[in-house]
């Protein structure tokens, strides 16, 4: 049991590092900037 919570607190630690860059900024997951997305650390098109 104590292994599966220091899973996922790994697993969530990595996701919340997960940024993305635009000119020299970074952004959190999740943010949208025009047509781009951040999703896992790199910038992806809706």
């Amino acid at each position: 049991m104590k292994k599966t919570y220091i899973f996922i607190f790994l697993m969530l630690s990595n996701i919340a590092m997960a940024d993305c860059t635009y000119n020299g900024k970074k952004y959190s997951e999740g943010t949208v900037l025009g047509p781009y997305v951040c999703s896992g650390g790199q910038w992806i098109t809706l």
